[in-house]
């Protein structure tokens, strides 16, 4: 028998899609994949929607929102009281699968004694010959900013390694963690609650010897997220919180880069002040809490 593989998918008043995702699983007919949705809406209208079509054993309502790490942190540790769950995956509600590729993931995983995770090959949902990520990049030169590798390339234009080592994370919208390495390297860090935890885990787990990949013979669909004013704080804080604990000489040289880029977007023309202003308050309040942080 295939080990027991535990599924979490984060809701957010994401409910339909959340449901979506939960019932195509379900579609699967696969025993071995133990489903669990958390709800961080707190929402009583949201709740009323999962509970009305989700077993109660597969559903845990958060109470508040514990943001990204927190609610996934939350699924993991009751996952984990099952010792046949050998891999965990944390997957998005807005995440399409044509076909079961958890077992896939998972043995290339366990194959392997050095990888902590593993992601698939993620393509858009609207432009489905495009690649949205074949996992995520560190760039160093760039103070560390994450970046996706093969964004926006078509699959048959790449030469891709079947199992790639060479990134720097796996993408937080799939991400099947290896739960033996999670005794080693921890849970998702708490502090970031939104955007960068899984960069985060993912640069911990290769300070402590392990590696992460993604494989591209197997592809899951998702969205581009309209990014806004909620994304360039917690990205921007979370830039700071990042350099502050693998990088902490770097930060000074940092916060030059972004009051450089502050000071640019400012005397723009041709940015409509009605977007510049909250997008550059965002901005700012990220750098002031990222400081104040670390």
């Amino acid at each position: 028998m295939a080990s027991l593989i535990g599924i979490i998918i984060l809701n957010y008043f994401s409910g339909k899609e959340t449901l979506r995702l939960y019932q195509k699983i379900e579609s699967f007919q696969d025993e071995s994949l133990r489903k669990l949705v958390v709800d961080n809406s707190a929402d009583a209208t949201e709740n009323e929607l999962l509970r009305r079509s989700i077993p109660s054993e597969d559903l845990v309502l958060a109470g508040k929102n514990l943001g990204y790490a927190g609610g996934n942190n939350l699924g993991i540790r009751l996952l984990v009281t099952d010792s046949e769950i050998r891999t965990i995956v944390l997957i998005n509600p807005d995440v399409e699968l044509k076909e079961n590729i958890f077992h896939a993931l998972g043995q290339k995983l366990l194959q392997n004694n050095d990888l902590a995770a593993i992601g698939p090959r993620l393509c858009l949902k609207g432009e489905r010959n495009k690649i949205f990520s074949d996992g995520g990049l560190l760039h160093f030169k760039r103070f560390f900013y994450p970046g996706h590798l093969h964004a926006k390339m078509n699959p048959s234009q790449v030469v891709s390694k079947n199992l790639n080592r060479d990134i720097g994370y796996v993408n937080g919208s799939f991400f099947m963690i290896r739960v033996s390495a999670l005794e080693a390297i921890g849970l998702l860090n708490e502090k970031f609650f939104l955007y960068f935890e899984e960069t985060e885990w993912c640069h911990r787990a290769k300070t402590l010897g392990w590696q992460v990949a993604s494989d591209t013979t197997v592809t899951a669909y998702q969205d581009i997220s309209n990014n806004g004013v909620v994304y360039e704080y917690y990205m921007t804080r979370n830039h700071f919180l990042f350099h502050y604990l693998y990088y902490k000489k770097g930060l000074p040289r940092l916060a030059l880069h972004y009051l450089k880029h502050i000071l640019i977007y400012v005397f723009s023309q041709e940015i409509n002040s009605s977007k510049k202003w909250p997008f550059l308050l965002a901005r700012i309040k990220g750098i002031v809490k990222g400081l104040m942080n670390s």
